[in-house]
């Protein structure tokens, strides 16, 4: 539709706003999904592994043995439990 619009008509400038908010709206959703999918394979990584003493895996925190550290964190400190 954008196309066929002219550049110089007033309708242009909402089409173009209004494209490029669907994009972000797909770039959301598509990460959302991404994130769902690898919390499913985590979990079943997670049930796969009988001796493993978890207690959490929630989003990108990973809580093991009391301590809690964000993944990709460079600092060595941790939130402890």
């Amino acid at each position: 539709m954008i196309k066929l619009t002219s550049v110089e008509s007033s309708d242009r400038i909402p089409l173009e706003e209004a494209k490029e908010a669907m994009q972000d709206i797909n770039s959301y959703v598509n990460e959302v999904k991404r994130d769902h999918e690898m919390q499913q394979l985590v979990a079943a990584i997670e049930k796969s592994i009988t001796a493993l003493e978890m207690v959490c895996l929630l989003l990108s925190l990973f809580l093991m043995a009391g301590c809690a550290k964000k993944i990709g964190q460079t600092s060595s400190s941790c939130k402890v439990l």
